[in-house]
């Protein structure tokens, strides 16, 4: 589960911006311009740990819950990351 986190988090942060339009219904990739797009991603990049650091974790079948921390400057930040199974291999959210 935790190669798989890693391997989300290096994905976001190298996703051109028409490869976040495949990602996202058809509506609503027609409606939103590039500039909005980049702002979003940089956004979304912004919040995803630098050096996360996994703390402990939990599996209940199909479902799984990592807690992982990590140190922004001086500020220590926490979070908990859903993982789902699908199709044998493991997905955030």
């Amino acid at each position: 589960m935790w190669k798989a986190y890693l391997s989300h988090i290096k994905r976001v942060r190298n996703m051109s911006l028409k490869e976040i339009r495949q990602t996202m219904p058809r509506e609503e990739s027609e409606k939103i311009t590039d500039e909005e797009l980049k702002a979003m991603k940089d956004l979304a990049v912004a919040l995803l740990p630098r050096e996360p650091k996994f703390t402990e974790g939990y599996v209940n079948g199909d479902k799984a819950v990592l807690f992982v921390r990590d140190h922004s400057g001086d500020e220590k930040r926490y979070g908990t990351i859903d993982m789902t199974k699908e199709n044998g291999e493991w997905v955030v959210g």
